[in-house]
């Protein structure tokens, strides 16, 4: 079975938030949400509801993993440069802005060189509009405490499922760097445990409108 399979065709409107998000306009930091309302009036919630399987029982999938948790780090912290909550301290803004470069850095390596084929292109869809206020402090932090301490137990978990010292090297400093920002974003050093890409998957999912099937985890 392949490490990661589309169970539908591909809408033009998902490949146009990942072609614009792949682009300059990421890079920009432009929020991916309002490049599609400009075209068309949609938010991520009208978009057709998606389904995926990750298999971690191959490298690939368990890439496609740290892919999938990268691009929701990467979408959050997009929306939360560009719509600042009132009151954000300049400090709190240098911050997001430094997370939001990182975690475009870090796509930007999977997408380019750590899965070459079979990767995730454009599918995932998200529903942190729904779920988070982007104008409230304590809506923005508690679910970047969330996401952050997820993905930094998952990315360390993972490093033990690969074994090309490549890939436990690529993995190992993504849990490091999802570790450092859940560390700023608590204001102290917490050491994390790992937890199953799984079972990470499973308390993320509120935030994808994609539905992830896990094989092998």
């Amino acid at each position: 079975m392949d490490a990661f399979r589309h169970n539908r065709p591909l809408p033009r409107r998902t490949f146009l938030r990942w072609s614009l998000g792949a682009g300059t306009a990421l890079a920009a930091a432009t929020p991916v949400v309002s490049l599609l309302a400009a075209c068309n009036g949609s938010t991520d919630a009208d978009e057709p509801f998606r389904s995926a399987t990750l298999d971690l029982g191959t490298e690939v999938g368990v890439l496609n993993f740290a892919y999938a948790v990268t691009q929701l780090e990467l979408d959050f912290y997009t929306r939360v440069v560009n719509n600042k909550f009132p009151g954000m301290l300049a400090s709190e803004s240098t911050n997001f802005n430094n997370f939001f470069n990182a975690t475009s850095n870090a796509r930007g390596d999977l997408w380019q060189s750590m899965i070459p084929a079979g990767r995730i292109t454009d599918t995932l869809l998200f529903r942190l509009g729904e779920l988070v206020d982007f104008a409230s402090r304590s809506s923005v932090f508690g679910a970047a405490q969330a996401i952050e301490d997820a993905a930094a137990r998952g990315l360390l978990a993972a490093t033990t499922m690969v074994t090309t010292p490549a890939t436990v090297t690529a993995l190992q400093d993504l849990a490091s760097a999802a570790a450092a920002r859940a560390d700023t974003i608590r204001g102290s050093v917490v050491t994390p445990t790992p937890l199953a890409p799984a079972t990470v998957m499973t308390t993320l999912a509120p935030y994808y409108l994609t539905t992830f099937t896990i094989h092998n985890g």
